[in-house]
């Protein structure tokens, strides 16, 4: 018995090759997410590490009190949309321009002279006393 020669359509060979190359690059991906999964927490790890170090540590100490904020508030980067905002000041009532949406309860002016995180208001003497 003899078996007659399949003729394929140049369109079907096409859809074969496009199906088969579909399937084979969800096979590298399926292979390569994990490593690209355990790059991010490495990377994650470390930047928690040096974010705990900082806190523990203080290297910009000068820096963060001259800018009136406590260790989380200079440490820990926010997110924030990209707009212009106007914010009062929690104290004074005096408009304050940033150029994102993260913004401080309170004028510079206002933390200063009250020994407050101008970001969230904390009290620093306080935060000191608790770190001694």
């Amino acid at each position: 018995m003899q078996r007659a020669a399949a003729e394929f359509s140049p369109e079907l060979v096409e859809q074969a090759t496009s199906a088969s190359r579909s399937r084979l690059q969800k096979a590298l991906d399926a292979v390569h997410a994990p490593v690209q999964h355990e790059r991010f927490a490495v990377y994650e790890r470390r930047s928690r590490l040096k974010l705990a170090q900082s806190l523990q540590d203080d290297p910009q100490r000068q820096r963060r009190v001259l800018a009136s904020m406590c260790r989380p508030c200079f440490y820990i980067v926010r997110l924030a949309g990209a707009a212009i905002t106007h914010q009062p000041c929690m104290l004074c009532d005096q408009n304050q321009t940033y150029p994102s949406t993260a913004t401080d309860v309170l004028c510079l002016p206002c933390a200063t002279a009250r020994h407050l995180c101008k970001r969230c208001g904390a009290d620093l003497r306080a935060l000191q006393e608790a770190a001694r």
